[in-house]
């Protein structure tokens, strides 16, 4: 065998172990995600491998993603308990985070995730955005906060079988293809757990795609919006989004008016209680029969 092969071969092996792999966070440094290698259970920092924080092996962990520190990984699980015992994984992102697929929040059965983006940025896949699960077995919630911001293809809330919790205060979550509100399973699924996503003080979800609220009346899942929220979504969910409203799935907070938004620019409606909602409902109606 030539040398070329044999290091060719070494180099494909070598990639093989480390590229996708599972890395898990032990803390035993400090909570710092890039403090120190040892921190990690390979003994290096998380970039091609998947990082898991909270498994069996380490316990209940919370890390901080430092203001300086650019993290990144293939995948992300917080939360990621691997049996179905009760436990936590809590990440905290003050700098910024790239994964190149997935984040998960609270991946399994009867566990606990909590992600915090306090001013810092997420962007799931460099190239193709990925999705975002927030509760996919487990309890999970994310906040985003003091100008925080995350970038995705999709995202679920209550992705499968778990209960899904989303916060933007003063912070911006932009989704290029869909936000389920609740998510993957669909109205007619009895496994299927509880979402809600709040949007306060100046807090806005973008969505560029779809937003997808079908499960949303079987699971009591909604979408409020406080203070100067904002929702925006196409044009093209102008009539799903007004349903939504009279229904009160979306949702103004504490008396607050509702203002549904066309892709960040001109406000499309000012949503009032439902009773109005029906009411101006039946007055186009009216006005309909009256044109024939």
């Amino acid at each position: 065998m030539s040398k070329k092969l044999i290091c060719l071969l070494l180099i494909l092996g070598f990639a093989g172990s480390t590229f996708g792999s599972v890395i898990e966070f032990r803390g035993l440094s400090d909570n710092t995600w890039a403090g120190s290698t040892a921190n990690w259970d390979l003994g290096v920092l998380p970039t091609t491998q998947d990082a898991k924080i909270g498994t069996v092996a380490f316990g209940d962990q919370s890390v901080v993603i430092g203001p300086s520190t650019a993290a990144i990984a293939n995948k992300l699980d917080v939360g990621a308990f691997t049996d179905k015992s009760p436990g936590l994984g809590d990440l905290t992102v003050l700098g910024s985070l790239a994964t190149t697929f997935y984040v998960t929040i609270a991946q399994d059965y009867n566990n606990i995730g909590t992600m915090t983006v306090d001013g810092g940025s997420v962007v799931l896949g460099p190239v193709t955005r990925k999705s975002g699960n927030i509760g996919r077995h487990g309890d999970g919630s994310l906040y985003i906060t003091n100008g925080g911001t995350w970038l995705a293809a999709q995202m679920q809330v209550s992705a499968r079988t778990g209960t899904g919790s989303l916060l933007i205060d003063s912070g911006q979550m932009t989704i290029e293809t869909n936000l389920k509100v609740p998510g993957v399973w669909g109205s007619t699924n009895p496994n299927i757990r509880h979402a809600e996503v709040y949007i306060w003080g100046t807090g806005v979800i973008e969505v560029q795609g779809d937003l997808n609220m079908s499960g949303a009346a079987a699971s009591g899942s909604f979408i409020e919006i406080t203070d100067l929220g904002k929702l925006i979504a196409p044009i093209s969910d102008w009539q799903e989004m007004l349903s939504e409203a009279a229904a009160g799935r979306i949702r103004g907070g504490l008396g607050d008016t509702l203002f549904i938004y066309n892709n960040g620019a001109n406000i499309i409606a000012e949503v009032p209680e439902p009773m109005t909602i029906a009411l101006l409902g039946l007055g186009g109606l009216f006005l309909r029969r009256r044109k024939k």
